[in-house]
């Protein structure tokens, strides 16, 4: 029990596992460079920090009580681990994650399919890294950044489904053999396909004025089911650098393209 005023601090260097129930008004804070697994159903109902190693789910409930954020710091990371955590779990992420620039990130899942749900938000405090743990992501809930300043950069071939539709955020960085799927930046924002990354989505949405480029290599489709009949609509600025191809597979299915198309890709 982790009492009211007071404080649960890990700061070992030795891996662990937290398999009893960790509850009360306190908060808990990961620190260090290890990995701590919460694998009991926890109640706490205080702040949980990460500010350095790895955090790991390894229970839905993992993160205690919806009352209070997680809050990853850079230099920490939170790992699903397939898990999806309580409905209304709030996570403010910053930073790289706890192996550096262009790794795992700050926020990842290292098993299929880690789940945010619908009523949960991501937190933007900076500049963030996620996606990397070779687990795929699914994103049913918002990410939001109140300033509207910063970039989301997406690492790792695994995919990341951003399945609810408000997010804002200054930018997004898809990086070479990453992929993002649905969801993209409400406008005006900047979107950046590095070469190789994929873009996919699967329904109508409408991703209203973005300034969007897709650099060598990279395929941006849509691919709704067979029979479904839709629009999807992209306006603002696209540029197709190199080989990038803009497509549509199903002929059933619409994109409407409101937008100043220049560079030398394909539209099919």
């Amino acid at each position: 029990v982790v009492n009211a005023d007071c404080a649960f601090d890990y700061n070992s260097t030795a891996a662990q596992t937290i398999g009893g129930i960790i509850q009360g008004a306190g908060t808990l804070t990961k620190d260090n460079t290890s990995t701590l697994v919460l694998s009991a159903s926890n109640t706490i109902e205080g702040v949980i920090t990460v500010d350095g190693g790895i955090l790991k789910l390894g229970n839905n409930a993992g993160l205690g009580s919806t009352n209070a954020n997680t809050i990853v710091n850079d230099g920490g990371a939170l790992d699903l681990q397939g898990f999806a955590p309580t409905p209304g779990e709030k996570i403010n992420i910053n930073g790289v994650g706890s192996d550096g620039v262009g790794t795992r990130g700050a926020l990842y899942s290292t098993a299929n399919d880690g789940v945010l749900g619908a009523e949960s938000t991501l937190i933007l405090n900076s500049n963030v890294e996620v996606g990397g743990g070779g687990g795929r992501i699914n994103n049913f809930g918002g990410i939001f950044d109140a300033l509207n300043s910063f970039t989301v950069t997406k690492y790792g071939a695994e995919h990341w489904y951003q399945f609810g539709g408000n997010v804002n955020i200054g930018s997004l960085v898809v990086t070479p053999n990453a992929w993002w799927g649905q969801y993209l930046p409400k406008s005006p924002r900047t979107v950046t396909f590095q070469a190789g990354s994929q873009h996919h989505t699967w329904s109508s949405p409408n991703f209203g004025t973005l300034t969007m480029t897709l650099e060598d290599g990279v395929q941006f489709h849509n691919d709704w089911e067979p029979g479904y009949v839709g629009t999807a609509v992209y306006g603002g600025n696209i540029t197709l650098n190199g080989t990038a191809k803009f497509y549509s597979i199903r002929p059933e299915q619409t994109v409407r393209i409101n937008a100043v198309i220049n560079g030398t890709g394909s539209i099919e």
